[in-house]
C-alpha cells in the first residue's frame, strides 16, 4: 500500500513538472517602425489616470525603424540587439529646437518574458540594460539609454513568427550622454513582425 501511493505521488509531481509554463525560446529577427510623441516637459494623467497627455507646447513626433534580433533563453529572459534609424522633423511652429534631423546606431537590452499564453506573451526590459550608440546624426559618438521599453508579441501557431506592438501606452525616459546629459520623456507605438 506505501510502495502504491508513493508511486501515485511521483506520478502526479512528474505531471506538474510537465505542464509547466511556456516562455519563448529560440532567436526571431524582428523589424518594426516607431513613431513616438516626445515631450522634454513631462506627461500630465489622463481622466483614467494615464500618463498619455504632453506638458507644455514643446512637444513633437519622432518615428524611427529598427532590426534587431532577439533571442529569448525558454526560462523567461532574453537579449535584443541591433540597429535603427531615426527621424526628427520640423518643429510645427517657430522653434529652433529640436532641429529637423536623421540618424541611427546599434542599441541592445536584456528582457525578461511572460509566459506564452493564447499565443501571446509580454517583453519588459530589465533595468538599467538599454543601451544605445549613435553612429550618425546630430549626436553621432554619444550614447543613449532608456528606462525602459514595454513589448507585447502575437505568436504564430508554428511558433516560427510573431507580430510585436505596444498595447498600453507608457511613458520612458531617454538620457542622452553629454555636457549635460539630456534626459526627455515619451510614448512610443509600434507595429513590427
Amino acid at each position: 500500500m506505501r510502495r502504491l501511493l508513493l508511486g501515485s505521488i511521483c506520478s502526479l509531481t512528474m505531471t506538474t513538472v510537465a505542464s509547466a509554463a511556456e516562455y519563448p525560446k529560440g532567436t526571431y529577427s524582428v523589424s518594426a517602425f516607431q513613431m513616438c510623441l516626445i515631450a522634454p516637459s513631462g506627461f500630465s494623467n489622463d481622466s483614467g489616470g494615464n500618463p498619455t497627455i504632453p506638458n507644455g507646447n514643446d512637444s513633437y513626433i519622432g518615428a524611427n525603424t529598427f532590426q534587431r534580433f532577439i533571442t529569448f533563453d525558454g526560462e523567461g529572459a532574453g537579449r535584443v540587439a541591433g540597429v535603427y534609424a531615426y527621424i526628427n522633423p520640423p518643429p510645427p511652429d517657430s522653434r529652433s529646437t529640436p532641429k529637423p534631423s536623421i540618424g541611427g546606431g546599434k542599441s541592445a537590452y536584456d528582457v525578461t518574458t511572460t509566459p506564452i499564453v493564447d499565443n501571446e506573451f509580454s517583453v519588459t526590459s530589465k533595468p538599467g540594460t538599454i543601451q544605445n550608440t549613435i553612429d550618425f546624426g546630430p549626436a553621432a559618438g554619444q550614447q543613449a539609454s532608456a528606462d525602459v521599453a514595454n513589448r507585447h508579441f502575437v505568436v504564430s501557431d508554428s511558433r516560427k513568427t510573431m507580430a510585436v506592438t505596444v498595447t498600453t501606452p507608457y511613458v520612458e525616459t531617454t538620457t542622452l550622454s553629454g555636457s549635460p546629459n539630456v534626459h526627455t520623456t515619451r510614448s512610443c507605438m509600434l507595429a513590427g513582425t
